[in-house]
C-alpha cells in the first residue's frame, strides 16, 4: 500500500533505505545485464564481476557509451515505483552513482580514467533526466474515480 506523501512514515530512516537498497540492486542488475551483453559480443573471454566495477576505459568508446546510456535508461525507469517523487529523483540518483564510485574503487582502485569520469557525468545526467521525466509523468496522471 503506498505511503501518502508528507507523512511521517514516508521520512523513516529505514523505509528510505530499503528504497535505496532497491534502486542500487536495480541500477546493478541492469549494468550487469549490459555488460554481459556486450562484453560477450564483444570477448572471447567470459564476464566478470570485476567489468560491472571497471574503472579504466579497457571498453571500446562505442561499447562503453552503449552499456552506460542503456543501464542509464533501465535504471531511471526503476524510480516512479520506488521513488514516487519526481522531488526525491536527485537524491536516490546521486547516491547510486555515489555508492558506485565507492565500490569501483573499491574493486580495481581510485578511477583515474577522464573518460570513465566523463562517463559516469553523462550517466548521472541521463539517469537524472529519465528519472525526473517518468516520474513527473506519474505524478500527472489522471486520478481514476471509481
Amino acid at each position: 500500500m503506498p505511503v501518502a506523501f508528507g507523512s511521517r512514515a514516508h521520512l523513516d530512516p529505514l523505509y528510505i533505505f530499503y528504497q535505496m537498497v532497491t534502486l542500487q540492486s536495480g541500477f546493478y542488475v541492469a549494468l550487469a545485464l549490459c555488460v554481459l551483453t556486450i562484453s560477450t559480443m564483444e570477448s572471447s573471454s567470459p564476464p566478470s564481476l570485476a567489468d560491472v566495477f571497471r574503472t579504466s576505459a579497457s571498453l571500446s568508446s562505442d561499447l562503453m557509451i552503449a552499456h552506460c546510456v542503456t543501464s542509464c535508461f533501465l535504471g531511471g525507469v526503476l524510480f516512479p515505483y520506488v521513488v514516487e517523487r519526481s522531488k526525491r529523483c536527485i537524491d536516490f540518483a546521486l547516491t547510486i552513482y555515489f555508492w558506485h564510485i565507492v565500490l569501483s574503487a573499491f574493486v580495481n582502485g581510485f578511477p583515474t580514467a577522464a573518460v570513465w569520469w566523463g562517463m559516469i557525468g553523462a550517466a548521472f545526467a541521463v539517469t537524472l533526466t529519465v528519472s525526473m521525466v517518468v516520474c513527473r509523468y506519474a505524478e500527472t496522471r489522471d486520478v481514476v474515480l471509481v
